[in-house]
């Protein structure tokens, strides 16, 4: 299962996933053509940094797991509302410097810390 999201979701995203894998290494087809060599090596870039990504977001789930055991030990809130203003304005800058958008950037790390302080609340509980 992804970690941070539903077992159904996790399923139908790592389904998705993995399709998308099996395609790139079976040499799909683009229609009736055959994909370009170039297009193939880029999808297999893609897809490692896909798995990547995916291993860096467990990772990341595992360590605000061990500060939501700590916030729920010490009774601490399970929203820290600075901290994510900070973590949000600081990603700002990285996309600026990257390129990126950083709408889009800052809405994925929404929906993580969303997902985080859904999990801390859990562990009050």
């Amino acid at each position: 299962m992804i970690v941070g999201l539903g077992q159904e979701k996790s399923l139908v995203y790592t389904a998705a996933f993995n399709k998308c894998v099996s395609f790139g290494k079976t040499g799909g087809k683009m229609g009736n053509k055959s994909v370009p060599k170039e297009l193939l090596e880029a999808r297999d870039q893609i897809d490692q940094i896909d798995r990547n990504l995916v291993e860096l977001l467990a990772e990341r789930f595992k360590l605000t797991h061990q500060v939501g055991v700590f916030k729920a030990d010490q009774e601490l809130n399970a929203l820290d509302e600075s901290r994510e203003a900070e973590k949000l304005e600081e990603l700002r800058r990285l996309c600026s410097d990257k390129g990126l958008n950083p709408e889009l950037v800052t809405e994925l790390f929404r929906r993580i810390m969303e997902e985080v302080v859904k999990n801390h609340k859990k562990l009050r509980q």
